[in-house]
């Protein structure tokens, strides 16, 4: 007779009713005992009367489940992730598991569950970028009790693991806002995208429903990168009411060293949202925008990794691929409907929106009635191609706008500023001829002069080749 082998759980289960019909005790104690009723409890006593010790093994065992994955689909989804999805020369995605799922969906035709994929890749110890803390916890205990390389206890490899980075988890989360552009947040992202090229991401994103409102790829992360997604959010939506950034310089930056106007952002920015009627909050807390920086390590991962798919290596075409298929699929994706929701932009007259994104510096009308402005270029000031002298030293305002248009602001009256293209010399009003640089002479004085005369003397001294040695 085969003996039956019985799991923990159904070998105590086995045991407590054996002793239930032995005893003929009070069943509702023993049904207290399993966490059962005791019509349940019934059941079991006439299972273990009939079967026997096997009408304790589930029904289940042994046999293999209908949904359990073909061998040959298996093998076809780690040969495509191998082949386009990793990391070079690493064992880790290029996206998140949930991205992976959604691109094998779209390039190569693999309807594949979340479950059963992330199962398919431990099993294969294939990484996501994005893995979670307890994750990696939990891979580095099993790390360290397969290798044994140091002879502690498993209690000691809980408490190691289990204080792993645990003071990061303690921020609060923050209440939605409730209406479509009561709040923006605005920051940027550096990275070297497609290992191509090295660029500043900046974004924003509504804090009411999730959508990414603008974007822009530039060099740096300067006052151009924010305006040019604060002219997408002018000419898509209107004014929003408020805007989070971080103390980044171009926001609160002012020098004591260096006093331009230009190089105090904070100045320009600032200005621009007064101007336009929106408030501007900045602090230097990751958790003060939090949404955006989750947003920025989701763009780091998803738009990376198509940009290597369509292996786009420039700054133009990642900007194209950027506006017009990437934020549109992923709002459509991840954000909610704004039209749900009550909208407090304000619109704006589109024509007058690059002068409002401009730049203002202080200057000063030099001889000649010019003005100097970006690398010792100089401009004139024109009112219908008719040139307009002011008297040097008069003080002035130079506007940049974003589409690097100049205009000039004297006495609450603009005028164009159009490069002078004269001769350099005039430049002053005097005439004067270049500067010629000369050959430097150097004077080398005689042999006879005192101090050579006395120089050559102890050298002859020193090395006289027909000076008799001492024995």
């Amino acid at each position: 007779m085969k003996k039956e082998l019985l799991r923990m759980n159904e070998l105590e289960k086995y045991e407590v009713i054996k002793e239930c019909i032995k005893t003929k005790g009070p069943k509702t104690r023993y049904a207290l005992k399993l966490g059962i009723t005791v019509r349940h409890l019934n059941r079991l006593i006439h299972k273990i009367k009939d079967k026997g010790k096997k009408g304790f093994i589930h029904g289940n065992r042994g046999r293999e489940p209908k949904n359990k994955s073909d061998a040959v689909f298996v093998e076809n989804i780690i040969s495509k992730i191998k082949e386009k999805y990793l990391e070079r020369n690493k064992n880790c995605l290029i996206g998140n598991i949930n991205h992976i799922r959604d691109l094998l969906f779209e390039y190569d035709n693999i309807n594949v569950s979340y479950a059963t994929l992330y199962r398919i890749l431990m099993k294969n110890k294939i990484q996501s970028p994005k893995i979670q803390r307890k994750t990696k916890r939990r891979l580095k205990k099993e790390e360290l009790l397969a290798t044994k390389a140091k002879k502690i206890d498993t209690l000691k490899v809980d408490k190691i693991v289990d204080n792993i980075i645990q003071i990061e988890d303690a921020h609060p989360t923050k209440e939605k806002k409730q209406n479509f552009g009561e709040e923006i947040q605005m920051d940027a992202c550096s990275k070297t995208w497609n290992n191509a090229f090295f660029a500043h991401l900046h974004l924003a994103i509504d804090n009411c429903t999730g959508m990414i409102v603008g974007g822009f790829f530039d060099n740096q992360e300067t006052i151009k990168g924010y305006y040019n997604v604060f002219k997408q959010i002018l000419t898509n939506y209107g004014i929003p009411m408020c805007f989070k950034t971080d103390k980044r310089t171009v926001f609160t930056f002012e020098s004591s060293k260096q006093k331009n106007d230009e190089n105090n952002t904070m100045i320009q920015f600032a200005y621009c949202c007064k101007t336009l009627g929106c408030e501007l909050q900045c602090s230097s807390i990751p958790q003060f925008k939090a949404m955006i920086e989750r947003a920025n390590g989701t763009f780091q991962d998803r738009l990376n990794t198509e940009l290597t798919i369509h292996n786009i290596t420039s700054l133009k075409d990642a900007n194209d691929y950027l506006i017009n298929i990437f934020i549109p699929k992923f709002n459509d994706k991840f954000a909610l409907d704004p039209k749900l929701y009550n909208t407090v932009f304000v619109s704006i007259d589109k024509q007058m929106i690059d002068y409002h994104l401009s730049i203002l510096s202080r200057r000063v009308v030099l001889k000649g009635c010019i003005i100097s402005y970006k690398n010792n270029k100089y401009y004139m000031l024109n009112d219908y191609d008719e040139r307009i002298l002011f008297s040097p030293g008069t003080k002035c305002l130079v506007i940049e706008t974003l589409n690097n248009e100049l205009f000039c602001n004297i006495d609450n009256q603009t005028y164009h500023l159009k490069l002078f293209t004269g001769n350099e010399n005039f430049i002053y009003g005097n005439q004067r001829t270049p500067f010629e640089k000369r050959e430097k002479k150097h004077s080398k004085p005689p042999i006879t002069h005192p101090w050579r005369l006395s120089n050559y003397d102890s050298f002859q001294e020193v090395y006289n080749p027909y000076k008799k040695e001492p024995y």
